[in-house]
């Protein structure tokens, strides 16, 4: 007959059943391909003939008991429900019949005619159990039933004709020749027979709605039927895995199919229930995973390929394989769990050595050598070199990492060993540094006993320079010297500028290296050999030109990270700063494709102080925090002075001086304060003392400040202003001419002042200054800091410039001077009110005593990213085409925006509003 669905079946033979009562027995037989359902048939079945108050005996065949004589029919006569008597009975005939003893049953006539006797009288027992109420008997798998048993059944069909016996069982097709036993007549003549089609979609969703809500059910149905092929087990592993992730998170947003534990664990049922033997071609199948063909399989189990093909195609006709692989990850790795480890591990080391025989990719024999956690031979040590680079290539850090370490174990070669350590520690920098300063330790004891060169110094440098290790930088750089030739100029120029950006020009510890004068072809090379004149010279036209040239060749690379930010410090200093935030903003975004969590937060923490510079204190400070969260403290090295130094700077300006303290007391490492860094955190650190009203502090780190900018040759106000926050530390203490004195120092210094620094020198010595000059000074200040410079510093030498003008008796102008201050300081405030609603947005929740009487209201994510790019000066279309959303949702968010922060337009708007990455979004926002 034609195929039939799950549900169909089910109720054909509940109808059946339903007439039964009042009819003779029959005989069906439900045929279908593995796992079909024909035992969850059978079991639905046999549970509504109980309910009906129907005898049940039910049994099932097995080709691993296949030899067990009356396996089958001990089976139906232990079925629940039985009266005592009979199976009293049945017990007696088994075991005083001689056929329970002998494998053959061909052994003999006398054997033979026990055996048909005994037969009789079950069929006998069972034909006067009929008598009272129907017998229904239930006989899963009857291909794998044992001869013995088969008589009985083949007795019983015979009979059930004038008896209310409904004998129903199942049979796996194809049948398959190589079974033990040859196919029973019992099965060739059935009254009925059914052909069980594997579940359709709607047959899932029919099954799904008994366990989960309609719309649930209906919107599962379709992928629950693409990873199960309408296996019921499978089905009813999913349906498991749904309900489980319910109990555990309650109602939940996540639409997607849950597929975990209880799939994989039907999964591998399936397979022994199928045949045993299968697993071992499952598990070759789970190893080898796209690689699984045939002839590979074959191979690698040392079986002939004709056994292969055929376990494959009963594991598809199943639904557990398609294109002879899995279905779903999880359905491989439930497989693979029941490989016993150390047979596992061979398996995996069989196929990466098969795979390596056929060239396949280094990245796919790679991961079987990581899978069974062994390189065996110089052979596979290539392989993992090999599959590391390619990892680089797309960013797969982790992965490259893990090669490596693999390949670390069983290399054999000293030189070899250190090539492949420098490699990893390269790697392992550009996620976690502290990590790579722990596997660089190897390097160091080389370098030390002079057994390095090359590539791998260069990974030590990389180390040393990040964690303050003095002693290592200067090992290093002396043999670079001497071992960098005419065709490393590229390096040795990165090199030099890592050096200096470290530890200035003149550090007296260190050698110095390169010679920035000469001349190279490249014209690369030239310009990051005019980086490093910043530091002597300040900023120039031609330092500018060539920032852009090195910022528009960099990559990723690994020791181009001091190049790129001295390439952005570099058009700090010569003015084009909004040039710097869009570099800063893009290489973050190209470090966030990339995975380099160290460039991101490098640069990030770079990217807070310019905002900090422009006076976007509040986006100073989050940007801050955000790089910093993105390390774990040990793997800042010295570089942790760069977002906690805009900490303290953001926070002082903003009179935040809980935050500030907290930022003074963060843990730093000895070490930073002999470099570059330090000397910027002094500086930050002075201005919070001073804040506090601790002024000797303040004059203390200032000082120190200066005098080591002035021993390593590297005093450049555009770096750290020292004088100018000396001055104002004197004015404290009421020394006028001192503090005049150092700004005048300042403001004729041979290095070029930046237009920033200018104006906050002139706004100090204003204060310094009598009426009149005061208000010339503040005049220029003003003049200075006008357009994208610092708006804060800009409020402030503009209220300073109307008092002067106040005691000046000049009123119109004070008054009009107020006003514009007022204006700036209002964008200053609401960008320190931003912070507030940021800092109470990561809060946890209060308890009612600490709640504020009126609420804080908070920016929604959709709210702040229209916000800032509102901010930065685009147009509502044009914020409507970045974020893919209507104009009228960003004057709907706008207007929000407006009453929650208490501005009146967009010119009041705080810049620098990210949040996260400090990168403007371009995807779409939630309209919320």
């Amino acid at each position: 007959m034609a195929f039939l669905s799950f549900f169909t079946a089910l109720e054909y033979l509940l109808n059946l059943l339903s007439e039964f009562w009042d009819s003779t027995g029959q005989f069906v037989l439900v045929k279908g391909a593995p796992a079909s359902g024909k035992t969850e048939l059978l079991g639905r079945f046999a549970h509504h003939a109980a309910e009906s108050d129907a005898w049940v005996l039910y049994a099932a065949g097995s080709l691993a008991e296949h030899s067990i004589q009356a396996g089958v029919i001990d089976q139906l006569f232990t079925s629940p429900g039985l009266p005592e008597r009979t199976i009293e009975r049945v017990t007696e005939l088994l075991i005083a019949d001689p056929f329970l003893g002998n494998g053959n049953p061909d052994s003999s006539k006398a054997v033979r005619h026990a055996q048909a006797r005994a037969v009789h009288e079950m069929c006998a027992e069972l034909v006067t159990l009929a008598k009272i109420r129907p017998v229904v008997i239930c006989v899963d798998d009857i291909q794998f039933v044992d001869a013995w048993s088969l008589q009985l059944l083949l007795s019983l069909q015979r009979r059930i004709g004038s008896s209310r016996i409904l004998l129903v069982a199942t049979e796996r097709e194809p049948y398959n020749p190589s079974w033990p036993a040859p196919r029973s007549e019992v099965v060739l003549h059935p009254h009925r027979q059914l052909t069980l089609a594997p579940w359709s979609v709607a047959g899932v969703t029919e099954t799904l709605a008994q366990w989960l809500d309609a719309a649930t059910a209906e919107r599962l149905a379709p992928a629950v039927h693409e990873l199960t092929g309408g296996h019921p087990m499978l089905v009813d592993g999913l349906i498991e895995d749904h309900r489980a992730r319910e109990r555990a998170l309650g109602a939940t947003d996540d639409e997607r199919l849950a597929v975990g534990a209880a799939f994989g664990h039907a999964v591998l049922a399936s397979v022994r229930r199928l045949d045993p033997e299968l697993l071992d071609i499952a598990q070759a199948i789970a190893v080898l995973g796209a690689d699984g063909t045939p002839e590979m399989i074959s191979r690698i189990l040392g079986i002939k390929q004709k056994a292969v093909e055929q376990g494959i195609d009963v594991m598809a006709s199943a639904g557990l394989l398609r294109d002879g692989d899995f279905r779903h990850p999880v359905a491989a790795e439930a497989v693979l769990g029941s490989l016993p480890a150390e047979h596992g591990a061979e398996l995996q080391v069989r196929a990466a050595e098969l795979l390596y025989d056929r060239a396949a990719p280094s990245g796919a024999v790679a991961a079987h050598l990581l899978a069974a956690d062994t390189a065996p031979g110089a052979w596979a040590v290539q392989v993992l070199r090999d599959a590391a680079e390619q990892a680089r290539a797309v960013d797969d850090n982790g992965s490259a990492a893990r090669f490596l370490e693999l390949a670390l174990t069983a290399v054999t070669d000293e030189r070899e060993r250190l090539d492949i350590t420098g490699t990893l520690v390269f790697v392992t920098w550009r996620v976690n540094p502290s990590v790579a300063i722990r596997h660089a330790a190897p390097l160091r004891a080389a370098l030390q006993r002079g057994e390095l060169s090359g590539r791998a110094v260069v990974a030590v440098l990389r180390c040393a320079l990040w964690s303050g290790d003095e002693e290592t930088v200067s090992r290093s750089l002396t043999v670079l010297s001497e071992s960098l030739g005419p065709d490393d100029a590229r390096t040795a120029a990165q090199i030099r500028v890592a050096r200096l950006w470290f530890y200035g020009p003149a550090h007296g510890r260190l050698p110095d290296f390169g010679d920035p004068s000469r001349t190279s072809a490249e014209p690369w090379t030239t310009a990051i050999n005019t980086l490093s004149t910043v530091l002597t010279h300040g900023g120039s036209d031609a330092a500018t030109a060539s920032a852009e040239q090195v910022l528009q060749s960099c990559q990723l690379g690994d020791i181009e990270l001091e190049s790129v930010a001295a390439a952005i410090m570099t058009l700090v200093a010569g003015g084009e700063v909004s040039r710097a935030i869009w570099w800063c903003d893009e290489i973050i975004r190209d470090a966030v494709r990339h995975h380099t969590v160290t460039w991101q937060a490098a640069l990030s923490a770079l990217r807070s102080g310019i905002a900090y510079r422009r006076g976007e204190l509040a986006a100073a400070a989050i940007q801050s925090e955000a790089a910093l969260g993105l390390l774990p403290p040990e793997s800042w090295g010295v570089l942790i002075s760069g977002p906690l130094t805009t900490m303290l700077l953001a926070y002082t300006a903003m009179g935040d001086l809980a935050s500030a303290s907290a930022a003074a007391r963060h843990p730093v490492p000895q070490a930073m304060f002999g470099t570059v860094n330090g000397l910027m955190y002094l500086h930050a650190r002075g201005q919070y003392y001073l804040a506090e009203d601790r002024v000797l502090a303040a004059i203390s780190d200032f000082q120190t400040c200066g005098r080591l900018m002035r021993e390593w040759a590297l005093d450049v106000p555009v770096l750290v202003p020292w004088r100018v926050d000396l001055a104002e530390a004197n004015l404290r203490l009421g020394h006028a001419a001192v503090a005049r004195e150092l700004v005048k120092q300042q403001l004729s210094q041979q290095t070029p002042l930046d237009a920033r620094t200018r104006g906050v020198s002139l706004r100090v010595l204003a204060a310094c200054s009598g009426p009149t000059q005061r208000a010339a000074f503040l005049q220029q200040a003003v003049d200075c800091l006008q357009g994208p410079s610092d708006r804060l510093e800009l409020a402030k030498a503009l209220s300073e410039l109307s008092q002067a003008h106040q005691q000046l008796g000049e009123f119109e102008q004070a008054r009009a001077l107020a006003r514009r201050a007022a204006q700036e300081m209002k964008t200053y405030r609401s960008g320190a009110m931003l912070l507030q609603l940021t800092h109470e947005r990561a809060k946890p929740d209060r308890s009612p005593v600490e709640e504020r009487t009126e609420p804080i209201p908070r920016l929604s994510e959709a709210e702040r990213r229209v916000a800032e790019l509102a901010a930065l000066g685009h147009t509502n279309r044009e914020v409507s085409r970045r974020l893919f959303i209507t104009v009228s949702t960003v004057e709907q968010h706008l207007t929000k925006v407006y009453r929650k922060l208490g501005v009146n337009s967009r010119a009041d708007l705080p810049t620098g509003l990210a949040l996260h990455n400090n990168a403007v979004p371009t995807g779409e926002v939630d309209a919320s």
